[in-house]
């Protein structure tokens, strides 16, 4: 895929313990915020199952490097001093930090538009013959243009 976004699961379970380690060291969050965030980070292109999500954080918790709180029914997770330790002695993968800074997102997001939009107009010939890929192009074109 496109984005410059590795396997989010490299080494299974390895990318995705870290990812949610990063993510609660800068903020509190629930389960389906943490999901929601891997998702948006990644544009839709991955979005992790409670059913990987919920038992690393039990796993985690259980390992003293975060804890949970339950506040209006909801339960939020954040890291706790062992957890910040364990997390500044440890290597952090360089795509979780790139995912997670929103500036080199756009960057990288606009650097690929670039490319596909170049990739479009070497192909217009062949797109002119289909009416609705015509169409969407022009959608997006025209939402593109919506920014001032």
């Amino acid at each position: 895929m496109g984005f410059g976004f590795s396997n989010p699961m490299h080494g299974r379970s390895y990318g995705l313990r870290y990812w949610v380690l990063y993510m609660v060291s800068k903020d509190e969050m629930t389960g389906a915020q943490i999901i929601d965030q891997m998702e948006h980070h990644t544009m839709g292109y991955w979005k992790p199952s409670p059913g990987s999500i919920y038992p690393l954080l039990n796993d985690l918790a259980g390992e003293g490097l975060i804890r949970a709180r339950v506040k209006n029914t909801m339960k939020y997770y954040s890291i706790t001093e062992k957890g910040r330790d364990y997390t500044q002695r440890i290597w952090t993968p360089r795509w979780i930090k790139e995912r997670l800074d929103p500036e080199k997102s756009i960057n990288e997001t606009l650097d690929n538009m670039e490319h596909y939009c170049n990739y479009i107009i070497e192909k217009k010939d062949s797109l002119k013959s289909d009416r609705k890929k015509v169409e969407r192009v022009k959608a997006m074109a025209k939402k593109l243009g919506s920014i001032k």
